[in-house]
């Protein structure tokens, strides 16, 4: 589909989805502004709430151009949240838990927040405002989960079982939080796509938000690492970017893009800059995890598109590995200059099997054996929810987080076989869907499957099963589009000359990385 080019489709389901509707009379129009207003007076009215009612002091802290400052952003944020709420969950999925925003730390009533919180607080205003406007259509509700149904069950069987897992665990105060954590982040990002990717549209303007976000994120990190700054903030936030950027590279690469200037746009300047940035944040998961899946696309013809040759993949590749060489010999300066070579030493050392190797690469590795170790012993259930820290650390303090990193292994640890089969059923699933492809969703959605792969391989290296949302997400994300696959028209299907006005051929798009 061609991005910026609109169309107007005339639905015959009267499900028919948001993104197709005709124009929107001046009645409704007038019922958004009031909406809009609505809910900019219940903004106005939570900074109020914060300083402790209307009775407050006449001279409060609060700095009035960072109020007025911050009811602007809140009323442009509403309003693109209205328009294209898809574009707004990327943040969320990789927001460290314990990293706090400096614009919060002004103010001793918001110090505490995290950036996780404040993400989860903006995807769910996105999810408000969809559901808002699902209520005015016919049926939309109860259209929300049509095609899900085993993906819902799967996830509330896991989710059952993590929850359960709490009963016997001997970290009780940290396995409290996690679980919390889990349920609460966890669901929010299984379920949003189910409310916030409903046609092809909004899969668009999840792509543009999340290619958008992680440009900006690339900056920083790319910004951070020439003033020496970024191992200061190593865990976990530069992991976070790491996979988010890889993330970003191969949605962009696998993303059907008719049009040929976006195309060479988004293979010539876009996965430059990410390749860039993924080179800055000095992540080794992520950076297998890419190449691995750009490995398997050029051998298995379920991961290729006709838009993708194996010359672009080739050109990717090559684009990483020169922004990491460039990189390590031209920009990186003190501490993170010190931390690459200490990785890359480590890394070495490790394929040659020395016993000298010091690092994170290496406690993970201790991680692992210790967690292969421990699975024979009550294989069923095992520890519960958080028992990691206690079996591996003797500890159970919730300010710090404990976890193997690596899901298989975590699960394995803390819910034994029954989380095993709980976890495999809800990612074999989804997968399943994929490589069958019996409703045309890979088809239609040909990116799907790659970062599938992708983010699971990632799981492997880092994180726990809240910092995993990301993959809970994706879980979901098959399931919307493949709803859309089996009851939305296919936008593709039109000539490309309704599209793309002044078209001067016919034809298919000719296939990206290619003449």
């Amino acid at each position: 589909m061609a991005y910026g080019v609109g169309r107007t489709k005339k639905l015959e389901s009267p499900f028919a989805s948001i993104g197709n509707q005709v124009p929107i009379e001046k009645s409704m129009r007038a019922r958004k502004l009031g909406i809009l207003i609505l809910l900019t007076m219940l903004l106005l009215a939570a900074v109020v709430g914060l300083q402790g009612g209307l009775d407050f002091d006449i001279t409060f802290r609060f700095d009035p151009v960072w109020i007025a400052a911050g009811i602007l952003f809140g009323m442009f944020a509403i309003f693109l949240s209205a328009r294209h709420p898809a574009a707004f969950i990327a943040p969320m999925l990789f927001a460290p838990r314990v990293m706090e925003l400096p614009v919060f730390s002004r103010f001793a009533e918001t110090r505490n927040l995290t950036a996780l919180a404040v993400t989860a607080g903006i995807l769910g205003l996105a999810i408000f405002m969809r559901f808002l406007w699902l209520c005015k259509q016919p049926g939309a509700i109860w259209d929300l989960f049509r095609g899900g149904k085993r993906a819902i069950i799967a996830y509330l069987l896991f989710a059952a079982v993590i929850a359960l897992s709490y009963l016997y665990t001997p970290a009780p105060d940290s396995g409290g939080d996690k679980l919390l954590d889990f349920l609460v982040f966890g669901s929010l990002a299984f379920f949003a796509p189910f409310l916030l990717v409903r046609t092809e549209k909004d899969y668009r303007d999840f792509v543009i938000g999340t290619v958008i976000f992680s440009l900006a994120a690339a900056g920083y990190m790319l910004g951070a690492s020439h003033q020496g700054r970024l191992a200061e903030h190593q865990h976990p936030q530069h992991i976070g970017v790491g996979q988010l950027v890889g993330w970003a590279i191969l949605l962009l690469l696998f993303h059907r893009i008719t049009d040929r200037y976006l195309r060479a746009a988004a293979l010539f300047v876009c996965i430059p800059c990410l390749a860039v940035g993924l080179a800055a944040a000095e992540t080794r998961g992520p950076l297998l995890a890419l190449v691995l899946v750009l490995g398997l696309s050029m051998v298995f013809s379920r991961l290729k598109t006709s838009l993708i040759s194996r010359r672009a993949t080739v050109y990717v590749m090559l684009t990483v590995a020169l922004a990491v060489f460039v990189l390590s010999t031209f920009w990186f300066v003190g501490t993170v200059q010190h931390s690459f070579q200490k990785k890359t030493s480590e890394m070495v050392q490790l394929m040659q099997g020395s016993t000298e190797a010091n690092g994170t690469a290496t406690k993970r590795l201790a991680f692992y054996k210790a967690a292969l170790h421990t699975i024979p012993d009550h294989p069923l259930l095992r520890w519960g929810v958080s028992g990691w820290s206690m079996y591996y650390f003797r500890t159970d303090d919730r300010r710090v987080f404990h976890y193997p990193h690596n899901l298989v292994l975590e699960v394995a640890v803390e819910q034994g076989i029954v989380g095993l089969v709980a976890l495999l059923n809800l990612l074999g699933t989804a997968f399943i869907i994929l490589k069958r492809d019996n409703d045309g969703v890979a088809g239609r959605f040909p990116s799907l499957l790659p970062a599938l792969i992708f983010l699971f391989l990632v799981t492997m290296f880092s994180g726990d099963i809240v910092e995993h949302r990301y993959l809970w997400f994706w879980c979901g994300m098959v399931f919307a589009c493949r709803r859309i696959a089996l009851f939305e028209p296919n936008e593709e299907e039109a000539p490309l000359e309704e599209w793309v006005e002044g078209a001067g051929h016919e034809g298919p798009a000719p296939v990206l990385g290619e003449a």
